[in-house]
């Protein structure tokens, strides 16, 4: 989110081309359970409000389940948590699972309901369909309209299985174009999202949205889940924003300022020991090799569209360049500083040390 704000601010994009938003699909639970939000100052809050007064949040993510076992995430609890988005001014995703329960990669579970004919994709298709409508029209009643909605969460393997495994191409494409026709007949309006996961993975984009597009699915937006493990696979993602889809520079700030603030984060811990003298100069000595390694491959990968006169393509190169620039600096100066601060403290602590030594043999001899 940090980046996505970068970004707006450098003027990389149109201003209204990003929106921060939050996933609080718990909260209702959470608040029946006795949970309380509060502000940095110790003010009790409402979490909608906290999130749009005090974190600049302009949207609320909603999942939706078939026939959760506790009601959690089920239509009344989704409709009530959406009039409460309204209340508070912001935008609505809705994110529907078509499962009794989380759906992911590893878990696209049929409902129990709909289990019987998962073998029919027609009557399974007919069961999406009218799932959908029906949650989105009782949205419609409660004066809730739904900005973007997600037909399937991290549907990379498919969904609803085994009727829309991507196995089956021709059962995941007709249940997707089922959810799409749904989605607009209620809200015309609506973007309808395929949303996949493994953003730094390209190749996965290219077989999943191919695998549709060949058999007559359409969609609105493309959703990412992008989890960065590790340093490669942050550069892989890197890479394919870069070429691919275009969003490398606000992905990479908001890397730098997550690793920025980590590096920060140790600065004053006495537990540490040895490890508060170097933790904090490695970082920071990470974070400018990382903007130096930016700076570097940045123009490699938009070469192909600036020789073509790209503007995005050109105002990314310069933006990311004077971002990556500035921060390698801060951070440089900084790893300096904190090194040779550490450094001097470090000798100071032993010098100190092995002058109380000396002075406690040295009154032992006295003695």
């Amino acid at each position: 989110f940090c980046g996505l704000y970068m970004a707006a601010l450098c003027g990389a994009q149109p201003k209204d081309a990003f929106v921060t938003g939050a996933a609080i699909s718990w909260v209702t639970e959470m608040e029946k359970n006795g949970s309380r939000f509060k502000t940095a100052a110790g003010e009790e809050k409402d979490l909608y409000a906290l999130l749009r007064d005090d974190y600049g949040m302009r949207a609320i993510r909603l999942r939706v389940w078939v026939n959760p076992k506790d009601g959690w995430c089920g239509l009344a609890d989704t409709v009530a948590k959406a009039k409460r988005a309204k209340a508070a001014g912001m935008d609505v995703m809705i994110d529907f699972h078509y499962s009794d329960t989380w759906a992911d990669p590893g878990h696209q579970i049929i409902p129990a309901a709909w289990a019987p004919d998962s073998n029919n994709v027609a009557k399974v298709s007919q069961l999406l369909a009218a799932h959908t409508e029906e949650t989105l029209k009782a949205l419609k009643a409660a004066d809730v309209t739904p900005k973007w909605v997600q037909v399937g969460n991290e549907t990379t393997p498919g969904f609803v299985w085994p009727t829309g495994h991507t196995d089956r191409p021709d059962g995941y494409a007709a249940l997707f174009k089922a959810g799409y026709a749904a989605v607009k007949r209620v809200f015309p309006q609506a973007i309808v999202i395929v949303h996949l996961d493994r953003g730094h993975e390209a190749g996965i984009y290219d077989w999943n949205l191919d695998m549709l597009a060949r058999r007559g699915v359409k969609w609105d937006m493309i959703g990412l889940s992008l989890f960065c493990m590790s340093i490669g696979i942050f550069f892989a993602g890197v890479q394919i924003y870069i070429k691919d889809y275009g969003y490398m520079f606000w992905v990479f700030i908001a890397w730098i300022i997550l690793f920025g603030l980590l590096a920060y984060g140790y600065r004053d811990d006495k537990s540490a020991g040895e490890l508060e003298y170097v933790a904090q100069p490695v970082a920071f000595g990470v974070l400018t090799l990382l903007c130096i390694a930016g700076m570097i491959a940045m123009p490699i990968f938009l070469i192909p569209g600036i020789m073509a006169g790209d503007s995005d393509d050109i105002t990314t190169l310069i933006t990311t360049e004077l971002a990556c620039g500035i921060f390698g600096f801060i951070f440089f100066y900084f790893n300096v500083k904190s090194y040779l601060t550490e450094f001097i403290n470090h000798i100071r602590s032993k010098k100190k040390k092995s002058g109380q030594e000396q002075s406690s043999t040295d009154d032992g001899d006295q003695k």
